[in-house]
């Protein structure tokens, strides 16, 4: 009997508000929840994000927001914490 892949929860990840002082310390605990509750499809990962960012910062990744829900290898959302950050962090996975 082989074991089941974990059930993905995305009811139960409750995040905060973007942190604006501390983007990457934001995404990085955003990570963290979306490992514990098995998040690993992209669409949900980004529908999950977008509510908790501020107009700015929506602004600065519009064209990642507007972009249409086509996931290629690289899914637009990969691209989110750079234009969130204004810094290097950008090894965070969305």
């Amino acid at each position: 009997m082989q074991p089941q892949p974990p059930v993905v929860q995305p009811h139960r990840v409750k995040l905060t508000t973007f942190w604006t002082h501390q983007p990457s310390v934001w995404f990085t605990q955003v990570e963290a929840l979306f490992k514990t509750y098995n998040v690993t499809d992209e669409r949900m990962r980004l529908n999950l994000v977008l509510p908790m960012l501020a107009e700015d910062t929506l602004i600065r990744a519009a064209d990642i927001v507007n972009a249409p829900y086509v996931l290629a290898e690289e899914p637009p959302s990969r691209d989110l914490p750079a234009r969130c950050v204004d810094s290097d962090f950008t090894d965070f996975a969305l």
